[in-house]
């Protein structure tokens, strides 16, 4: 298995050599904060294992609560974010599916690292449409729950 993926501009390519340890999506505070989403859906792999096929990344250190810096390897070019370092661990990378060619080659196995606390209220999975015989609207991926 060989994905391949990239920023925007197309001046960093890379190819994941394997598949991923695993994929999850992350609805922490930081996640939010950093993407400026609900969450981000990252697939965690072997740093080693991405393979730069053209151009370099510019690590950018975030600061978070416990004190361990965050490194967001982002395009110098476009400034999107490809994958990035938790906690000082250089030998894990958490890729961003979404710069992936073919994000839907990967299964996500969802919520692994989302405390229900910091999920945004109303953005609930798509695989459940009716709760309790309320209807939902279908927002991309997402139902949103009609105003009561």
């Amino acid at each position: 298995m060989a994905l391949e993926g990239g920023c925007a501009c197309g001046r960093m390519r890379y190819r994941l050599a394997s598949k991923p340890m695993f994929v999850h999506c992350c609805h922490c505070r930081d996640c939010q904060r950093q993407t400026g989403s609900a969450f981000v859906i990252n697939a965690l792999i072997e740093t080693d294992r991405i393979e730069k096929l053209m151009g370099e990344t510019e690590g950018v250190p975030v600061p978070t609560p416990s004190g361990r810096l965050h490194v967001i390897h982002r395009c110098p070019a476009c400034k999107v974010a490809v994958w990035s370092h938790y906690g000082g661990k250089q030998q894990l990378s958490f890729v961003r599916v979404g710069t992936l060619d073919e994000p839907y080659a990967l299964q996500a196995g969802l919520d692994r690292a989302a405390p229900e606390r910091s999920r945004l209220r109303g953005l609930l999975r798509f695989e459940d449409p009716v709760a309790g015989g309320k209807p939902r609207t279908p927002q991309g991926d997402f139902w949103i729950e009609p105003a009561t």
